[in-house]
């Protein structure tokens, strides 16, 4: 386990639209997430088409749950594809945009644990015995 990761089950959803390439530099922040307990879901409006976005996306999903699912476009279509996807009890939604260091990474990961210290906008998840940090 890298510095700074904390186990976790935790399911990442991003959405990606259309001709949206900044999920490429949030790659970069979702490495510090713990490999083995954490799925990433990208739903996206199209496969990766360009070669140096796939070599990319390959080398971080080298030993780690990543799905690139590819559906209707619309944000609210693609976060609930994602949510059907994700098998882990708590939800992490981000937007291709984000950007965050290992310090959210360790609140997010006691707040999964279920250490709330109120900054977080939690809702309940579609699915029985979810949680959803968005």
């Amino acid at each position: 386990m890298q510095k700074g990761c904390v186990a976790m089950k935790l399911s990442v959803i991003i959405p990606v639209g259309p001709n949206d390439h900044d999920w490429l530099s949030l790659i970069d922040c979702l490495k510090g997430l713990d490999r083995t307990e954490t799925e990433f879901i990208f739903s996206a409006t199209s496969p990766i088409t360009r070669n140096e976005d796939r070599a990319i996306y390959e080398s971080f999903s080298h030993a780690r749950k990543v799905s690139w699912l590819v559906g209707k476009t619309g944000r609210a279509v693609q976060l609930n594809t994602g949510v059907e996807k994700a098998t882990a009890p708590v939800l992490w939604i981000l937007h291709c945009d984000s950007i965050f260091g290992s310090e959210v990474v360790n609140e997010v990961s006691a707040a999964s644990i279920g250490q709330w210290d109120g900054i977080y906008s939690r809702c309940p998840g579609k699915r029985k015995g979810t949680t959803c940090f968005c």
